[in-house]
């Protein structure tokens, strides 16, 4: 539901699997209703899943910046590598106007910044970027 892969998660009887903070936050609710079918859920019938090793790393994910605009998708393994080395859309502040400015918009975004004293606009900041 949230999209975290956890080590351990809660399958309903529906089959729909759920992180253990999701799934705990929907079983603390009056009747629990899974909120992909809405079938009922109960703590009783529900079962644990814990991912293996070999499984875990097969599964094909997506970069945590894909809201930003990044369209990795790619085996887990893959993900820190690409997160940490690769990404171009992690949100940065600007050293001029301390704005949000995507990474791969840092320097465009700077070579503009430096003129606003002489009235021109920002650009590359997170607000124009998700425009």
């Amino acid at each position: 539901l949230c999209g975290l892969v956890s080590q351990t998660s809660m399958v309903a009887v529906c089959l729909h699997a759920f992180c253990l903070d999701c799934y705990q936050r929907l079983i603390a609710e009056a009747s629990p209703k899974c909120p992909l079918d809405a079938m009922e859920i109960s703590p009783d019938e529900s079962m644990p899943f814990v991912l293996g090793d070999a499984q875990r790393d097969k599964l094909v994910v997506s970069c945590l910046n894909a809201p930003h605009g990044c369209d990795f998708r790619g085996p887990l393994f893959d993900l820190e590598n690409h997160f940490v080395k690769n990404c171009n859309f992690h949100i940065v502040s600007c050293k001029g106007c301390c704005g949000p400015v995507f990474r791969n918009s840092v320097l465009e975004h700077w070579n503009v910044c430096r003129l606003q004293d002489r009235g021109a606009v920002c650009v590359g900041t997170q607000s124009s970027a998700s425009e």
